[in-house]
Parts: structure tokens; sequence; C-alpha cells
């Protein structure tokens, strides 16, 4: 478990089949809320 602070972000890969590029996004903390987006 990891905390994230204000203005902190995760990104997240997530692979796919052979020959397919990962799922990538991101989590980020804006003040209070998290939010999850595309990775840029």
């Amino acid at each position: 478990m990891s905390t994230l602070g204000p203005g902190e972000r995760l990104t997240i890969s997530v692979p796919q089949a052979l020959g397919q590029s990962s799922r990538d996004f991101e989590i980020v903390r804006d003040g209070d809320v998290l939010m999850k987006r595309p990775a840029p």
C-alpha cells in the first residue's frame, strides 16, 4: 500500500496479447480527489 501526495501521479501499464501495445493509465491525486485517466 502506498499514499499519493497532492499533485503526485502513478502510471499503470497493463500488458495485452503478443504484438499489441500495453494499456496505460494514470491515477492522479488532485487535492482530496483521485482521478483515473489515460496516460499521456
